[in-house]
């Protein structure tokens, strides 16, 4: 089940039959995928797998300061991180 080739074809190279019958299981398809993405995360981050061919990276947090003056204040504000 590892030789996707098929799909560099295109589909000028599927039967009106194939491409109803996709079509007819695209919800199933969609699904099938979202859980596989879903599978390989969680192998990834809370398993630790390393997930060969893939890059997995978490999204980066966006840091907002609420309170400038204090933050200004702050002594870890000044302290240096190498």
């Amino acid at each position: 089940m590892s030789n996707f080739d098929f799909l560099d074809e295109g589909i000028e190279y599927m039967t009106l039959g194939d491409m109803v019958s996709v079509a007819l299981r695209a919800g199933d398809i969609r699904k099938w995928l979202k859980d596989i993405e879903e599978s390989l995360i969680d192998l990834a981050y809370e398993k630790g797998a390393n997930v060969p061919g893939l890059k997995v990276v978490r999204g980066s947090g966006r840091r907002s300061i609420k309170d400038a003056d204090a933050f200004l204040k702050s002594p870890r504000r000044w302290r240096i991180r190498h």
